[in-house]
């Protein structure tokens, strides 16, 4: 099976509360190794640039391998709803803290909704190892 695309939110999936969230370099890793040329940055941190988002990362990121290979991860460009930069017609999986209901509607329409992870760090600090044990997959 191809690999899915992978879009990644940062604050509230992979940094909590200003730190580097449990896992992290291990969820990282993973992508790298089994996903590479299919992540994507989904975040406020990305505006088409993978610039900007790193150098807001190293202030949380400690290990330069994590750091290299976030620097593998795709930007991608939206305005207003963060599905405006998914390629719906692909399969994906969308790592989010948040979903809005102009995104959930969309997401719906497109019997994609199961494919958006909503993490919640805060209850379950240990999200990140747990979906490189299980990585999701989507429908």
């Amino acid at each position: 099976m191809m690999s899915p695309n992978i879009y990644l939110d940062i604050d509230g999936v992979l940094l909590s509360n200003g730190k580097s969230a449990i896992g992290l370099d291990s969820f990282i890793a993973y992508l790298d190794d089994k996903h590479q040329g299919n992540v994507y940055w989904l975040t406020t941190h990305c505006k088409g640039s993978n610039d900007s988002v790193i150098s807001y990362l190293k202030q949380f990121v400690g290990n330069e391998q994590t750091l290299k290979a976030m620097g593998h991860i795709k930007p991608t460009k939206w305005n207003v709803a963060k599905t405006e930069g998914i390629d719906l017609d692909q399969p994906f999986i969308w790592f989010d803290d948040n979903l809005l209901y102009g995104e959930k509607m969309i997401l719906e329409q497109n019997n994609a909704l199961e494919n958006m992870i909503l993490v919640n760090l805060k209850d379950k600090p240990n999200s990140l190892e747990n979906f490189v044990q299980d990585f999701p997959i989507p429908v």
